[in-house]
């Protein structure tokens, strides 16, 4: 997954932890740093291993620390201490700060450090007491005379044996002021420790960018192209496309709105070529209208003017008139028919039909009307007895009769042929009506089915067609789910070719 795939919930919730998580995690490294740094330098080295009579209540932890290792090792080593060498070395480690060191087993002095008797070293502890309430049972005192520690335990056989320290160096830190502690402290600090704090700044500085950032690419950085987007669709630039493919909830409104510009580009679109339409079937009508009325316009005149003198100039006038009229008559109910189907406003009533029985008793029924018009009707069933499509019996008819009607308009001069086909293609049923008229173009095979369009671009002959047939043609078949198209070329005829979907018979 990538990183602009994620979603914003969970952006939200992984940069709420990291600003919790990180900055506690910095005080607790800082805070173990600096107190480590008591103990420990940085060079590897323990400080508890090194006594010094120069760092205040430090000493007495580290003076603690040794006193507790050669407690240990006196434990070990039972009554002979006098004669350890790691004990004797480890007295010495003391007594080289300054201190005195006697260790007394059973009461007894069993070490002592060297040029003080018993008496004189207890004449140090009563100094450094100076009357206070201190015996050897006491773990430490400390003062501004010096320090005491004592360590009382015993032996595994339950001999009594205890660790007196007595240092006149190491003067209480404690009565100095215990509020100059931090100050203290941060004294004691090694160098690192500012090096930490500047790092664990410089973290937390690049933690925030980081997660701005995190956030800014996966939210701001989207609502910007989206911000685009709406300007550019604003402005009529359909074709702007949100480039942003994240599948995060971000992306999913990118992808909507993708899917929203193209509708709507679709929908400009159909709406441009819905207003071509209507300017060309305005023109159209106002064209096919005109030049018959202008037609019995004159006539009339001549009739009126007395032009038509004579009985058979009359009758040949008034049958004009007729004829034109009737055209006329035959293009209103064509656009009326058109008009309703393109508002869906005729019903039509769906059966199973046997296309078989269907086409044959259409060719018997037009075969005599065309017949006077030198056309012949041909019937090819390579479907076998029956095949059944879901039709309405009235509009289907409709639609062949247009067709055929369009055949004989554009058939070259002597016998039309046309041969009506019907055979099975997949699933569907395949209708073919082929003439060998004059055909028409390559450009104009993807026109016929346009509202008003006629290969005569002059719309000189009106009476050849309104160029609604085929138009009307195409909505019926879009009605039945089918699909109609045409093939040919000039002077080889025009073929139409129907696909409808074939049902069982019941």
């Amino acid at each position: 997954m990538h990183l602009k795939d994620i979603s914003i919930k969970t952006r939200l919730i992984i940069s709420n932890i990291l600003m919790l998580i990180i900055p506690c995690s910095l005080v607790i490294i800082i805070t173990v740093v600096i107190f480590t740094g008591f103990v420990y330098r940085f060079d590897g080295t323990d400080v508890r291993t090194q006594l010094t009579d120069s760092l205040g209540f430090i000493s007495v932890y580290q003076l603690q620390f040794h006193v507790n290792k050669l407690e240990k090792e006196v434990l070990q080593s039972g009554e002979n201490i006098a004669e350890n060498e790691n004990i004797i070395a480890m007295c010495k480690d003391i007594e080289d700060t300054g201190a005195l060191v006697a260790i007394l087993f059973e009461k007894e002095p069993a070490y002592s450090t060297a040029g003080y008797s018993l008496e004189e070293w207890r004449n140090e502890v009563d100094r450094i007491a100076s009357g206070a309430n201190f015996d050897e049972d006491s773990l430490l005192y400390t003062s501004s005379r010096g320090t005491i520690l004592s360590t009382v335990t015993k032996t595994a056989d339950g001999k009594h044996v205890c660790i007196l320290i007595c240092d006149p160096t190491l003067v209480s830190v404690v009565a100095s002021t215990t509020e100059d502690l931090p100050k203290r402290a941060f004294e004691y600090m090694d160098t690192m420790g500012w090096v930490f704090i500047g790092l664990a700044i410089l973290v937390t500085l690049a933690t925030d960018i980081m997660l701005v950032t995190f956030i800014s690419r996966g939210i701001l950085v989207p609502l910007d192209k989206l911000r685009r987007a709406t300007h550019e669709i604003r402005d009529g630039n359909l074709d702007y496309r949100v480039n942003y493919e994240g599948k995060n909830e971000l992306g999913d409104v990118c992808a909507d709105f993708d899917e929203m510009r193209l509708r709507l580009r679709d929908s400009v679109e159909a709406q441009q070529r819905y207003e071509d339409n209507r300017k060309e079937l305005l023109a159209g009508i106002s064209h096919d209208l005109s030049t018959p009325l202008t037609a019995i316009k004159g006539y009339v005149s001549g009739l009126i003017d007395g032009i038509a003198d004579t009985p058979e100039k009359q009758s040949h006038y008034l049958k004009t008139i007729y004829s034109t009229a009737c055209d006329m008559d035959n293009l209103v109910s064509e656009l009326f028919t058109f008009s309703k189907l393109d508002l869906d406003r005729i019903p039509f009533y769906f059966e199973q039909v046997d296309l078989v029985g269907f086409f044959e008793d259409c060719c018997d029924e037009l075969q005599p009307k065309f017949a006077t018009q030198e056309a012949e009707i041909l019937f090819d069933n390579q479907c076998g007895t029956s095949v059944c499509a879901s039709v309405d019996r009235v509009q289907m008819k409709r639609a062949v009769m247009n067709i055929i009607n369009n055949c004989v308009k554009y058939k070259k001069p002597g016998l039309c042929t046309i041969c009506i086909t019907l055979r099975m293609d997949g699933p569907d049923i395949r209708i073919e009506i082929a003439d060998n008229g004059m055909g028409v173009s390559e450009e104009d095979l993807t026109k016929i089915f346009d509202s008003f369009y006629r290969t005569d671009r002059a719309r000189t002959n009106v009476s050849s067609g309104s160029g609604l047939g085929l138009a009307i043609t195409k909505q019926i078949i879009d009605r039945h789910s089918g699909k109609i198209w045409a093939s040919g070329s000039i002077g080889k005829g025009l073929t139409i070719c129907i696909l409808l979907p074939a049902v069982k018979q019941e």
